[in-house]
């Protein structure tokens, strides 16, 4: 594009060294107009661009708009907007769980609706624009459209709003260290493995946000869409999305108007996070092969670390049922198993949507040839095949649960080339040159296939392209296997466990997720702890990163804070990419006192944790708590990433930082104790900022005044852990 065809199609022309880009004004020169209504809650739009603009240039434009209201209840309103004359507004547009007529009469909502400048309905012909306003707070606007752009084309629908204070969370997953997003700045929801600290994508795609106004008050907004995202901030503050290939969204605004309340809203919409077992608490060791695993397993029992399962990866597990030849793997197998259930711990297997390209599917999907492999979940037979294969494994040998690994789904089979984007187009890959794969709006400096298939794979069943379902193919290979392994078990005693790398809206309802691709640097250690508080926001709190990550050599120092942070969050494991040296107590001699040290905290806390998913799981009230979810008004808890609350009794304020022997703890209006030695914390009134010793033994921890948190001396095991007594710490 050049800047002539930019300037005439009504845009900015941005251009440096570097880039050259094409935005729209703020306000936008294009815009919609009411063009009719049937009553206050449906309304059609057409299009309308200034007189300078020339809207030939505009590609596959969506002239004709309808715009949708449902009063889901007194603090949740869906609002709709999909083109007119798509089918799309037939399914889009209808919530699901509609409320009744006779409920929706006796509702009284705590929010006004309203489209354009007017109070009521907007003048016919005049510009269009959303606004959702709280009543408890003098009428202030939460969503607001009237900056723009709001535009639907073939390509993309974008849409912005400008927010009532810059206090923006969620969103996410991304490569940020900060829980409070930065204004300006840039990136993209796309479910893919990440290797790098570029933001462009991560196995983790939520299109939700929560937003603290000035006053304490918050609200939540979700994007109920299956497609790719780009998301843009400014300093105004606004927030711009631009959805991928869709011409419609659903758009749901939570009213809290506590941050907590926003949750339970949220989550009674998309599902209570699903309860895990107790044992799933514990600490857990993956492992890539079956070398030294009988050493690891008795070694860790026999030096008393606590350690719950052990999990095979993908180099048997890839081929549900394991087809191990009679050799020394298949005795060490069979030894593995048996002294797992001989000590009391779990089997979990790693699982990933791949098959050997030897093996028979009885339904290779049309992209076979194009994805070496990789399964095609959304197909209709897909189910009878998992049904099949994880009857014999689980025949063969009974395992505790499954984690869904590389399910983005990755398809590394055939790198690009190192000039994808330098040079001019079209541009030589493995993926056909089309306005799928190479969209005609900016989506980052990656391709949106790399590391997956790509995005014009059609989907056989579905009649849909790959880039329409991608995002949604971790949820659905997680649907598909939670249902499978609970046909499978059924009339069983056996309690299980799901967690899966790439996650969605609606995730946590069926289990946690398995966070990989962490290096072993402080960065990523920081982003880790970001990603652990928003997947408690986005309903998924059985979150949990590879201790001292998945790849690299990381410092003793590193590791530590790494085994006290994870011990401290809901899952923990230890997990090693294939080649990378293992990290787990056994192995890495120099951390096992530490790492053992760390891991008894947690099984201490194991009932008090539990009995916080408990209630996350009933009610909506998170587990995993930015401090600000405690103290809203607190303007300095807004800011604040490095601590958080595990309930409402416990504040955690790890050291995420090299050589520092101290954690520096923000102390909000309350009076707090230290975990460990009891003592109550001396914090002056006007700072309370306090220099807290924390070493690598014993993390800054502390209890709140007013709470009482259950304790029991720890064991090797859950089971054995919870047959100590009870006490109580009160404070």
């Amino acid at each position: 594009i050049t800047q002539e065809v930019c300037e005439a199609a009504g845009c900015c022309w941005v251009e440096n060294s570097t880039i050259q880009s094409c935005y729209h004004k703020f306000p936008a020169a294009l815009k919609y107009h009411l063009d009719h209504a049937t009553q206050s809650k449906n309304l059609w739009l057409n299009l309308r661009t200034e007189g300078y603009v020339n809207s030939s240039l505009l590609r596959g434009i969506v002239k004709n708009l309808v715009v949708k209201t449902q009063m889901m209840s007194n603090y949740h309103v869906q609002v709709c907007i999909a083109d007119a004359s798509a089918k799309s507004q037939r399914t889009t547009c209808k919530p699901p769980g509609e409320v009744s007529a006779n409920k929706s009469a006796s509702l009284s909502p705590e929010y006004y609706v309203k489209f354009g400048d007017s109070t009521d309905m907007p003048e016919y012909d005049e510009p269009f624009y959303l606004k959702i306003q709280r009543k408890s707070s003098n009428n202030r606007t939460l969503f607001n459209t009237k900056l723009g752009a709001l535009l639907v084309t073939e390509d993309v629908l974008e849409l912005t709003t400008i927010l009532p204070s810059r206090n923006l969370y969620g969103l996410g997953l991304t490569s940020s260290t900060s829980l409070r997003h930065t204004m300006s700045s840039k990136w993209t929801l796309l479910n893919r493995i990440s290797f790098g600290d570029d933001g462009n994508g991560w196995p983790g795609v939520h299109p939700f946000y929560l937003c603290v106004e000035n006053d304490g008050k918050a609200h939540g907004v979700l994007l109920d869409t299956k497609s790719i995202i780009h998301v843009e901030t400014t300093r105004y503050p606004t927030v711009t999305f631009r959805i991928l290939n869709t011409s419609s969204v659903s758009i749901h605004v939570f009213l809290g108007p506590t941050p907590a309340d926003v949750i339970k809203q949220m989550t009674a919409f998309v599902g209570r996070p699903k309860l895990p077992p107790i044992w799933a608490l514990g600490f857990h060791v993956c492992r890539y092969d079956l070398k030294n695993a009988y050493e690891v397993i008795s070694g860790l029992r026999e030096k008393g670390v606590p350690h719950e399962s052990d999990c095979i990866s993908s180099k048997f597990t890839s081929e549900i049922p394991y087809v191990l030849p009679v050799s020394d793997d298949e005795k060490q197998w069979k030894n593995l198993t048996a002294l797992l259930k001989q000590q009391g711990q779990k089997l979990l297997l790693v699982h990933t949507p791949h098959v050997p390209m030897n093996e028979t599917y009885n339904d290779k999907p049309s992209m076979a040839d194009l994805t070496y492999g990789v399964v095609d979940v959304f197909s209709k037979h897909y189910p009878s095949w998992v049904n099949e294969n994880y009857k014999e494994a689980y025949d063969e040998t009974p395992f505790d649960g499954i984690l869904l690994d590389q399910n983005t789904p990755v398809d590394m089979s055939r790198p690009e080339p190192i000039n994808q984007y330098k040079d001019p187009p079209p541009y030589k890959t493995r993926c056909s040159n089309n306005s799928v794969n190479f969209p005609f709006v900016d989506f980052g400096p990656e391709l949106l296939f790399k590391n997956t298939v790509c995005m014009d794979v059609p989907h056989r069943d579905t009649a849909a392209l790959h880039y329409a379902l991608h995002n949604m193919y971790g949820l659905k290979n997680t649907q598909v296997v939670t249902k499978s392994v609970a046909n499978v078990t059924k009339n069983k005693s056996r309690q299980m466990f799901f967690a899966s790398m790439s996650t969605h809206t609606g995730s946590g309802t069926y289990g946690g997720h398995f966070g990989s691709g962490y290096k072993a640097t402080w960065t990523m250690l920081q982003t880790s702890l970001v990603h652990m508080l928003e997947m408690s926001l986005y309903g998924v709190p059985m979150y949990g990163s590879a201790v001292c990550g998945s790849e690299g050599d990381p410092s003793y120092d590193l590791c530590s804070r790494w085994y006290q942070l994870s011990a401290l969050s809901s899952f923990m494991f230890s997990s090693r990419r294939a080649g990378e040296a293992p990290v787990d107590p056994y192995s890495l001699t120099y951390m096992r006192d530490v790492a053992r040290h760390n891991i008894q905290i947690r099984y201490t806390l194991l009932d008090y944790m539990h009995t916080q998913l408990m209630l996350f799981s009933a009610d909506g009230e998170p587990f995993l708590r930015p401090v600000f979810f405690e103290y809203p008004t607190d303007r300095t808890a807004w800011k604040i990433t490095r601590q958080f609350f595990l309930g409402s009794a416990l504040m955690a304020a790890p050291v995420m930082t090299a050589d520092m022997s101290l954690a520096k703890v923000y102390f909000p209006k309350d009076s707090f104790y230290n975990f460990f030695t009891r003592q109550q914390m001396s914090v002056d009134k006007t700072d309370r900022w306090l220099g807290v010793l924390a070493s690598e033994y014993e993390p800054a921890l502390f209890i709140r005044a007013g709470h009482i948190v259950p304790v029991r001396r720890p064991n090797v095991t859950v089971a054995l852990t919870q047959k100590n007594p009870f006490s109580l710490m009160v404070a």
